[in-house]
């Protein structure tokens, strides 16, 4: 434990304060405390998998255990061979395109405006925008559905068609706050080098801004793909197909007569994607965000 302490960089303990018996027990406390707030989002999960593979009745029964008699892996070829998940998942990457071109394509240059070009009327607008947050989603969810089905002035009716996942997307105000407060925090010299040679506006955004944007960029795009691959009002609202149901769409409508044990199996399988994109953008996320070289 010692020598992790001492290749630690980051961190409020460093391994001088770790010496201390004090420091050793707040530090062991906030460990335990860790570990108990990762048991209880660890357990339910685990619960349902294990529960996946048990028998209706040994599902119901009053004295539960946490491991099934037996465990067959043909339930999970079962499962996705019934789920028929093959165009469903299809569908969920093209909402999960549709999606990451608005909130990081032009939620980065909406964020890139308001915190460094500054157009007049920004901070009121931003101010404006900061409020609608306070707005419950099921507030704003009749009046959307309204929209898309009969689009003001033209009349034209946007079911089944990926453009109310697509303009919807252009809004999402907290991924340009995410935005707007990462570049308010990219050091004003590499901005001031590029004008000075001549790198314009759009230029600076695509080839300092957003390269330097990468930790932000992997964040959103983890909450762009859990949010839309988990996204089941929208896709049941807009998308009326068969031919066009998303991945949670696809697990309503075949898993409405499943018994829970084969369901609760299920949403463990659709749930695995999400967890893969974690571990592999988990570096980009908690690494430094701004390991530069430049001195203000």
């Amino acid at each position: 434990m010692n020598k992790q302490i001492e290749k630690k960089t980051e961190g409020i303990i460093t391994i001088s304060d770790y010496k201390s018996p004090r420091v050793k027990i707040i530090y062991w406390v906030m460990v335990a405390f860790l570990v108990i707030c990762s048991l209880t989002a660890l357990v339910p999960i685990v619960w349902s998998f294990l529960s996946g593979f048990k028998e209706l009745d040994e599902f119901y029964n009053v004295n539960p255990t946490i491991f099934p008699k037996s465990i067959s892996f043909g339930k999970i070829t079962d499962i996705l061979r019934d789920l028929k998940f093959g165009r469903a998942l299809i569908n969920s990457m093209i909402q999960f395109g549709c999606s990451w071109f608005g909130n990081v394509i032009v939620g980065g240059i909406a964020g890139y405006t308001i915190s460094r070009l500054k157009p007049r009327g920004s901070k009121l607008l931003f101010k404006l925008m900061l409020w609608t947050m306070m707005m419950p989603h099921t507030l704003s969810m009749v009046p959307m559905f309204m929209t898309w089905t009969d689009f003001p002035i033209i009349h034209i009716n946007f079911q089944n068609t990926w453009i109310p996942f697509l303009i919807g997307s252009f809004c999402s105000i907290f991924n340009i706050l995410l935005f707007k407060n990462y570049f308010d925090s990219i050091p004003n010299s590499y901005i001031e080098s590029a004008k000075l040679d001549g790198c314009t506006n759009i230029g600076i955004f695509t080839r300092i801004i957003m390269p330097l944007s990468k930790p932000i960029i992997s964040t959103i795009t983890v909450f762009v793909f859990t949010s839309s691959w988990n996204d089941f009002m929208g896709p049941f609202l807009y998308l009326k197909k068969g031919s066009m149901a998303t991945v949670a769409l696809q697990l309503y409508n075949t898993t409405k007569n499943w018994t829970e044990p084969k369901q609760l199996l299920a949403a463990f399988i659709v749930l695995i994607p999400t967890i893969i994109l974690f571990m592999f953008c988990s570096k980009q996320i908690m690494g430094n965000s701004m390991n530069v070289g430049v001195k203000e």
